[in-house]
């Protein structure tokens, strides 16, 4: 009788165990939905922000070589949202070449000193719009 009773025990033991790791993985799932959902709506509220205040925000991933783009940086550039991904140098020719030196400096610093920068530049849409546009840029590495 007592080696039944160890056994009973024991089996209860392994299901509260698994009925806690159960509720555990169902408290962790729904976290975990719950932070996705909050993340998108958090995205879909700075694409709004952006759009209204016309500012958009840019990131050049030094590794990859590579520049990704928010849906207004591509609108203040005169692309459609969603076109491909400028290169470097293609953002060097939209931005006025008397700002050009200015704005490579400031991004050289940025990256080898981590300092922040704030610049006012001008830029134009070549592919649409010869006009040139003033713009302020700041930015952090």
């Amino acid at each position: 009788m007592g080696s039944n009773l160890i056994l009973a025990g024991a089996a209860l033991l392994a299901i509260s165990e698994a009925l806690a790791g159960s509720f555990l993985l169902c408290r962790e799932r729904r976290r975990r939905r719950h932070a996705e959902k909050e993340g998108a709506e958090n995205r879909a509220l700075m694409i709004e922000v952006q759009k209204l205040a016309r500012i958009g925000n840019w990131e050049f991933d030094l590794i990859h070589d590579q520049i990704r783009w928010s849906e207004e940086t591509f609108h203040i550039f005169g692309l459609p949202p969603g076109s491909e991904e400028p290169e470097f140098a293609d953002v060097l020719l939209a931005i006025n070449s008397e700002d050009r030196p200015m704005f490579d400096a400031a991004i050289e610093q940025a990256i080898s000193e981590r300092q922040p920068y704030s610049l006012d530049l001008a830029h134009s849409h070549p592919r649409r719009d010869p006009e040139v546009h003033p713009r302020a840029g700041l930015g952090t590495a």
